[in-house]
């Protein structure tokens, strides 16, 4: 399945006489082969649509050298099958088609790979790849109210995945190792609504919209709930610090986030957030709801902070 990229820009070229034309189709696959593996995102997608041999010959490519330069992530808008994909450091807003993420709600976001629930599934997806990983039916049938976290990439045989929602007044609570079944999990905490998750070194941590973190260790399956605080506390007994820092208003911060996405002032647009790795700190990025200014001609659109990773695999994958 192809990918197509389209943007509004126009680019201008010289017309060269057909006998002048080289054929750039009798080149060598392992030269088209390293070729490939040097290119970024946008370049890769645009050359791997260019015919089946240049597809073929990078198939092993994974615009990695982009994610290593820069690890600021884009941000993919969705409603339907019909995408916008939008590059901060360039400005640009391309327009892709992604079928798999029609009817579906994006609910975690790492490393170039999405969690995605549509209908009863659950599946891991990159939208540039189409790659897909199909996970164990999940207890649930709606997940309108669910925030995720996965611990690694799916392909690394130590992921695991963490759902979490309020369940009444509790706190319920899914995990799902490789080759296993989901465990559940409830608490009675009183906490606001989840609007970030972050893992780190063996532990989930789950952060309200106000100043709550839930913690669950994985391997003694521990939760902890914390008080975030922005002073020291008067008697200067030592506190847990958080191995992450948090971003809580990635959209919101930017006043003309919907002009750049091409969406009017009466649309309305849910976010999912996504870690941005850091020197020394990796960034917790928050869901967001950017609210319409006219509710009665509103639009509801989804987005997602996404890497610009590219992962191939064979079909049919599973846990």
């Amino acid at each position: 399945m192809g990918t197509e990229l389209k943007t509004e820009e126009s680019i201008s070229t010289t017309e060269v006489p057909n006998e002048e034309k080289p054929d750039w189709t009798e080149l060598p696959g392992e030269l088209l082969g390293k070729i490939g593996e040097d290119l970024p995102l946008i370049e890769l997608l645009g050359f791997r649509s260019v015919c089946k041999d240049w597809r073929s010959a990078s198939s092993t490519a994974s615009a990695e050298c982009e994610y290593i330069t820069n690890q600021n992530p884009w941000f993919l808008l969705y409603d339907n099958a019909h995408c916008r994909l939008y590059q901060p450091s360039s400005k640009k807003v391309y327009t892709i088609h992604i079928p798999e993420l029609d009817g579906a709600t994006c609910i975690a976001s790492k490393e170039g790979w999405l969690l995605l629930f549509r209908g009863s599934s659950m599946f891991f997806f990159c939208p540039f790849s189409h790659a897909k990983i199909d996970l164990p039916e999940f207890p649930h049938s709606d997940l309108s109210d669910h925030i995720a976290v996965f611990s690694s990439p799916p392909t690394s045989p130590d992921c695991v995945v963490c759902v979490i929602n309020h369940e009444s007044t509790a706190m319920e609570l899914h995990m799902l190792q490789r080759g296993a079944e989901w465990d559940r999990y409830t608490e009675d905490y009183n906490m606001n609504t989840i609007t970030g998750a972050v893992f780190s070194d063996g532990v989930f941590y789950f952060l309200d919209s106000k100043n709550l973190v839930l913690s669950f260790t994985i391997e003694n399956k521990e939760r902890v709930r914390y008080h975030i605080m922005n002073t020291s506390p008067p008697d200067r007994k030592p506190i847990h610090k958080l191995p992450f820092r948090s971003l809580r208003m990635k959209c919101n911060s930017s006043s003309d986030m919907k002009q750049k996405l091409g969406l009017e002032k009466s649309d309305s647009l849910l976010t999912c957030g996504t870690v941005e790795p850091g020197d020394n700190y990796n960034v917790c990025i928050h869901n967001e709801e950017l609210k319409a200014e006219d509710k009665e001609k509103t639009c509801h659109y989804k987005g997602v902070w996404i890497h610009p990773r590219f992962f191939q695999l064979s079909q049919n994958q599973n846990w």
